[in-house]
């Protein structure tokens, strides 16, 4: 998720904040992450990895249906048939 710089510390560090809005078949999924980031933290290509994310906050949401993923597999229903 891209992000921005919302303002800078007294002592440097940078307060970031970026969403992502994504909208497949109707089900809408939004990813928000905000935190503190060190300027030594950030790599080449403006890269942070999340471990160097101070005070994070990530939310994600979801809009439409869930669709249930904990059905069990071809294997399991053709043992539970046999039992």
């Amino acid at each position: 998720v891209t992000v921005r710089v919302k303002s800078i510390a007294d002592n440097g560090e940078l307060v970031i904040y970026g969403d992502k809005v994504t909208n497949i078949n109707g089900n809408k999924k939004t990813i928000e992450i905000s935190g503190v980031v060190r300027p030594e933290s950030i790599m080449a290509g403006n890269r942070v990895y999340s471990t160097a994310l101070a005070d994070a906050r990530i939310n994600f949401n979801q809009d439409g249906e869930l669709r249930n993923n904990d059905e069990p597999s071809l294997i399991n229903k053709l043992f539970n048939m046999i039992f």
